[in-house]
């Protein structure tokens, strides 16, 4: 026997995005506007798809109406939900000149980081959000890093049998964040060869 229960009723009137906005939320929800439905900020509950559903075939998303009025009957959204917490562009730092210095004066950009409510958002995607933050922040990053350092620097020496330039020195003068990838180097090394650890 299967358990089953009432479908819940989102009102379009209701007070649910205001409420989560009054907690601190930032509110996403799927949107249609003039094209297709996407993540975004609703103004409310009644910005919400409510009776859109979506014909997708090769090379045309659509969106249709639908008989009914459930507002996340329609497919999967053309857009990433991963936007939102790992937008692709995000305001790092402010430069401006400055003469007594000889040249430009950069100041970090910190924000304070957003707490979302996601409305609509389905499995699939939440388990992507998931693992994606838990690639980006602690010791998992560290070893991305890591990773994606030691292939960069050894791209020479794979594919021709001998160390060249990798670009860096240009990207260590002008990192804003002023990263030097020969100390980051040195950092793995001493990692790497400190007492121990391992040597595969």
């Amino acid at each position: 026997m299967t358990a089953t229960s009432a479908p819940a009723v989102l009102d379009r009137d209701g007070p649910l995005v205001a409420a989560l906005v009054a907690w601190g939320r930032t509110v996403i929800g799927p949107t249609v506007g003039d094209g297709p439905i996407v993540p975004a900020k609703p103004a409310s509950a009644d910005a919400l798809p409510h009776g859109w559903g979506v014909e997708p075939d090769a090379g045309r998303y659509r969106p249709v109406r639908r008989e009914d009025q459930a507002a996340f009957a329609h497919s999967a959204d053309p857009q990433s939900w991963k936007n939102s917490p790992h937008p692709e562009r995000e305001w790092l730092w402010n430069s401006d000149r400055a003469p007594e210095k000889g040249g430009l004066s950069y100041t970090p950009h910190e924000p304070q980081a957003p707490s979302y409510a996601f409305l609509g958002v389905r499995p699939c995607d939440l388990r992507a959000i998931t693992i994606q933050d838990r690639l980006l922040t602690g010791s998992t990053a560290r070893s991305h890093c890591r990773q994606w350092l030691t292939q960069k620097l050894s791209t020479w020496h794979d594919q021709f049998g001998t160390y060249g330039c990798v670009g860096y020195g240009r990207r260590t003068a002008w990192s804003p964040a002023g990263i030097d990838v020969t100390k980051e180097v040195a950092a793995l090394h001493a990692e790497h060869t400190a007492p121990g650890t391992e040597t595969p």
